[in-house]
């Protein structure tokens, strides 16, 4: 009722599946981060970038569920993430091998992999009906406006913090996730008049009921005071930077993946609402 059902019925989530997904998930991070650790794997930006590609196909294999081509359960959400942070697992413990070995370096490695594992999924996905296009001209508008305080601030050297490559992609991810969901659901009756697009809304239990209280703009705000409190407190509290620098990759891959997914039924705008929040 409270896993399995949600899965089929895509009826968002529920305070008992959260938990136990975010306990699972805790466990998760720690158990690979000790796994990683034995192989002194060093986490920088180059690491982050090499993931980007893998995250990239996992969100367009989640959107193709979305649009009916490919079926559930497994290829919606935790069960596709759950694939993917296994295949990823896999592909750094071979990058580990062959960089030991000077063939190539990780990160590379990770990079290549990935756009070749995101290329017949794009392709699938680029071959689906016209996208509205729109809602990628609003979230770029707004979130240009959202991210220009925080780019001159990194510009000007006035925060220590954002100067950190790691912690800026965190902010910046974030913000683009809670973007998203804000121009989806602010701009609902735009989209059902204009386009026939219907059903979204948020999945995620906290975020819902802070939306249905407040409204879709609560979302940026959410993401900046929750995004900023993790830096202070990590940069702060952290002194292991590799740790520190594991830390902020997981808080990028959940930008991605995060609690602020919508569900799209029957749309054609999952290339926002999907790619940029799933």
């Amino acid at each position: 009722r409270y896993f399995v059902e949600p899965i089929f019925t895509k009826e968002g989530y529920n305070i008992f599946n959260t938990i136990t997904y975010f306990l699972i998930f805790i466990f998760g991070i720690y158990l690979l981060y000790k796994i990683f650790k034995k192989f002194k794997l060093k986490f920088n930006f180059k690491f982050l970038l090499g993931l980007i590609p893998i995250i990239f196909a996992a969100a367009v294999i989640r959107v193709l569920e979305d649009l009916g081509i490919l079926p559930a359960p497994f290829f919606v959400t935790p069960m596709i993430w759950i694939i993917f942070i296994l295949y990823a697992f896999f592909l750094i413990l071979i990058g580990i091998y062959l960089e030991k070995r000077s063939v190539i370096e990780l990160w590379k490695f990770l990079l290549i992999l990935g756009i070749l594992t995101s290329i017949l999924p794009f392709f699938m996905y680029i071959s689906t009906p016209p996208k509205n296009y729109l809602a990628l001209i609003f979230v770029c508008f707004w979130y240009l406006i959202f991210i220009l305080p925080f780019l001159f601030m990194r510009q000007k050297k006035l925060s220590k913090i954002l100067m950190d490559k790691l912690a800026f992609c965190v902010l910046a991810f974030h913000l683009l996730d809670g973007t998203s969901t804000f121009v989806a659901l602010e701009y609902n009756n735009l989209w059902v008049s204009e386009f026939g697009i219907k059903g979204y809304f948020e999945q995620h239990v906290f975020p819902r009921f802070l939306i249905n209280y407040f409204g879709a703009w609560i979302m940026v705000p959410l993401k900046l005071v929750v995004v900023l409190t993790f830096l202070i407190l990590i940069f702060k509290y952290c002194k292991d930077k590799n740790l520190r620098n594991y830390l902020m990759i997981v808080a990028c891959v959940l930008g991605p993946v995060s609690y602020t997914h919508l569900r799209a039924h029957e749309t054609s705008l999952h290339l926002v609402c999907r790619l940029l929040l799933e």
